[in-house]
């Protein structure tokens, strides 16, 4: 599994390249129009390099934007898919209705993903890849696995489509079931944990939970 560098990261590619190419820091800032003084706070990672210099500082070193960003040579990514990864594994207080739509106030790592490995969904640009603990599934799907989504309107899900939602409770993966009868939606755990229940909400209050995408992959690994 490969993912962008966070920004210390970062700052030792950087680093490492700007010493193997012999360019000074006073030459870096000439060459990519960048102050010094921003040259030196970006090196000395006392602010988050923004994105919008990454392809002047690379193209001073003689690097592709790609060799600072990922961990890997991009040849490695050929035939892979670029896709928005959120990695939720520290915990965290992400209830709906105090945090707000995790796809709207969170900006995601970037995860390349292989087209072996997508299978029938290599095609799909809008995929979502989440990361976090959840007991709710486990009969089925491992804490802390991989899960890949894809965005979904609420009356496309089928019965038993296992979706990653957001309620007052914070994020969690479960089973789907809209029970027309009844004018309500159940999101239902499938998991050795018996203490786990179903949460029911009429139609009406929908508004009390938020699909973030329905579940196609399922992972610990992808690799």
């Amino acid at each position: 599994m490969a993912k962008m560098r966070s920004n210390d990261q970062l700052v030792e590619a950087i680093e490492k390249a700007r010493l193997k190419a012999g360019i000074s820091k006073r030459q870096l800032s000439r060459e990519t129009h960048l102050s010094a003084v921003n040259i030196t706070r970006y090196l000395k990672n006392q602010v988050r390099i923004p994105i919008t210099a990454i392809e002047p500082i690379a193209n001073a070193l003689h690097v592709t934007s790609d060799m600072l960003l990922y961990d890997k040579p991009i040849k490695e990514y050929e035939n892979c898919q670029k896709l928005n990864y959120y990695d939720l594994q520290e915990p965290q207080n992400l209830s709906l209705k105090t945090f707000g739509n995790v796809l709207e106030k969170i900006t995601p790592d970037q995860l390349f993903v292989s087209n072996k490995v997508l299978g029938d969904y290599s095609d799909y640009k809008d995929l979502n890849v989440f990361r976090f603990p959840t007991e709710s599934m486990t009969n089925k799907i491992q804490s802390n696995a991989v899960l890949l989504t894809k965005p979904v309107k609420i009356n496309e899900l089928k019965r038993y489509d296992i979706v990653v939602y957001q309620n007052c409770h914070g994020l969690d993966v479960r089973k789907f079931v809209n029970d027309k009868n009844n004018q309500t939606y159940a999101l239902v755990p499938d998991s050795k944990d018996e203490s786990i229940e179903t949460y029911h909400y009429q139609y009406k209050v929908k508004f009390h939970f938020q699909i973030l995408g329905k579940v196609v992959l399922y992972t610990n690994k992808l690799e």
